[in-house]
């Protein structure tokens, strides 16, 4: 099965402003974790006076989502910093509101939000970072250059260097962007941000050594998170991945077993259904984990949500019976999105409908836009195979190839099998 690897995703008024907008007032300093910070703002919101205890609110509800990986509290998140934008149009609400929307896979929306937050105060680190997020996102990646190179004229921080590595790693530098994680993690526990903070930056380290084959530092990575955040769910996540592509399957399984017995994911279930495959007693076990996580993807986008339209396109373009709708909830992806991975995940829907040219030249685009991650690249060798450019094939499956760590058993699986018929004479 060509599955897309798990990623865990996401992303967090000056003098001569339009008055309509207000500052920031200084934050008072609660308990970090986000329950206390609930409580401490649900007792001050009310009258139009409150519009910025409404508005941490909402920011608390958006941590408590991240610690946990519950969506409910994004709804929650929202709901808050609207009504604080209804007392008030300030831009602490409207950069909050972006961060959630960015989270939601609402990119559009997040993207005028975020714009309307930097133009309000374009001092503001966390509000450009957003926008630097966003924009990646849609796949605008000069825009999001132009961001970040604004936002590292200043002295070096987490908010920064966390954008610095995300665009070495779309660059194709893998290496660069662990580097530049690994000076944004020292920042994060030097000024001792808070906890899930600090590990969801050491998920990040990990995810870039992972990119760079190196796997004991990624594992590393992956269990100071955990001794961070006991219980972090992307670190648990990224260290099943981890152990997946080490080929211990049992560990794999034993981790997605606990995070679904916390968070009934389908990104999670999907992932538990490959590991069963790949064993002898996966079986009818199996069966049943995928058509579940199945019913659970199809369910959540026929109800409007965009955050997993990949793996629910890429999974129907498995069966032949079912690639027209696959083709369809890529094409909404890639009309949400526009980055490189809504562009593999059309091209791959073009190339399992028969349409050749159009995937050859997605593809392309993708690859272009950053796209370098071992499963487009992998597609990329299948297309080019199909139209016949068997050099281009071998040479795109080589550097698919180039660190097994970053693909699936299945998608390694598959990459060994073109391998062996692009050999044969």
């Amino acid at each position: 099965m060509l599955r897309p690897a798990r990623s865990a995703a996401t992303l967090l008024l000056a003098a001569g402003a339009a008055s309509v907008f207000a500052q920031p007032a200084t934050q008072p300093a609660p308990a970090s974790d986000a329950d206390a910070r609930i409580a401490f703002y649900q007792a001050r919101i009310g009258g139009p006076g409150t519009y910025p205890a409404y508005a941490r609110l909402g920011a608390a509800y958006l941590q408590k989502a991240r610690e946990t990986g519950r969506a409910s509290y994004l709804d929650q998140a929202e709901r808050y910093l609207q009504r604080s934008l209804d007392l008030l149009r300030n831009q602490e609400a409207l950069r909050w509101l972006a961060a959630v929307q960015l989270e939601q896979h609402r990119f559009r929306q997040a993207l005028s939000h975020a714009q309307e937050a930097v133009a309000a105060w374009p001092a503001d680190l966390e509000a450009q970072g957003v926008l630097f997020d966003v924009q990646l996102a849609l796949g605008e990646l000069d825009q999001a250059t132009a961001v970040a190179e604004r936002m590292l004229a200043g002295a070096p921080s987490f908010a920064s260097l966390t954008r610095k590595a995300a665009l070495q790693s779309v660059r194709g530098d893998p290496t660069g962007a662990a580097e530049a994680m690994a000076q944004a993690c020292a920042d994060a526990e030097a000024r001792s941000l808070p906890a899930e903070t600090r590990a969801w930056c050491q998920v990040r380290l990990g995810a870039y050594q992972v990119a760079s084959c190196q796997g004991a530092a990624a594992e590393r990575a992956y269990n100071r998170a955990i001794e961070v955040f006991p219980g972090y769910c992307q670190a648990i996540e990224h260290l099943a991945e981890l152990r997946a592509a080490q080929q211990r399957t049992a560990e794999a399984i034993a981790l997605y077993n606990q995070l679904l017995s916390e968070h009934p994911n389908p990104g999670y279930r999907l992932a538990l259904a490959e590991q069963l495959e790949s064993i002898e007693r996966g079986g009818a076990e199996a069966e049943r984990a995928l058509a579940q996580a199945l019913d659970e993807l199809r369910r959540s986008a026929a109800q409007g949500s965009l955050s997993e339209l990949r793996a629910l396109a890429l999974l129907l373009l498995e069966d032949d019976q079912t690639v027209a709708e696959g083709l369809r909830w890529a094409q909404t992806d890639w009309d949400n999105r526009g980055d490189a991975l809504a562009a593999d995940t059309l091209a791959w829907a073009y190339y399992k409908s028969g349409r050749l040219s159009e995937a050859k030249a997605l593809i392309e685009r993708a690859m272009r836009a950053g796209g370098t991650e071992p499963l487009v690249l992998l597609h990329a060798a299948y297309i080019h195979r199909r139209l016949g450019d068997f050099s281009q094939a071998r040479e795109l499956l080589e550097r698919a190839l180039a660190c097994p760590l970053q693909l699936s058993p299945a998608a390694r699986a598959a990459a060994e099998a073109l391998r062996a018929e692009l050999e044969r004479p």
